[in-house]
């Protein structure tokens, strides 16, 4: 499976394609902090980002999977299974508004626009190929 998104991962994002989320390393994308955070900016960020793991994983993801059970059937793969099933993820993300952040090779396509023409098709497609 292969996700877009038109913003920067969140924790629970890094966790569906193995990127280390290390919240005293890499500043929350939704937190006004810098990479060169202060000692209670540190705790407030991991604090923050543990909340957002523990309650994706123990209220979206049920909340979501009864609705998927409710509306579509049993024969469904279960959410948590296809959400750890990610092989890619296309992100719009520009280095010059958000911090550099460590990233397992070939995981994340970085796109600077959300504009596709037929150039930008052709590199995501070289590296699609790349990790199949």
């Amino acid at each position: 499976m292969i996700g877009i998104t038109s913003m920067p991962l969140f924790a629970p994002d890094y966790d569906a394609v193995g990127n280390p989320s290390n919240p005293s390393y890499i500043p929350s994308a939704l937190l006004p902090f810098s990479d060169r955070m202060t000692f209670f900016e540190h705790l407030y960020d991991t604090i923050y980002v543990l909340r957002v793991k523990h309650f994706f994983y123990n209220n979206i993801l049920p909340r979501h999977q009864e609705l998927v059970d409710r509306n579509f059937g049993y024969f469904i793969p279960k959410l948590e299974e296809l959400h750890i099933n990610v092989s890619a993820v296309f992100v719009n993300y520009d280095n010059s508004f958000h911090h550099p952040i460590p990233e397992v090779p070939y995981c994340c396509a970085h796109r600077r626009t959300a504009h596709c023409n037929a150039r930008t098709f052709a590199s995501s497609k070289v590296k699609i190929e790349i990790i199949q």
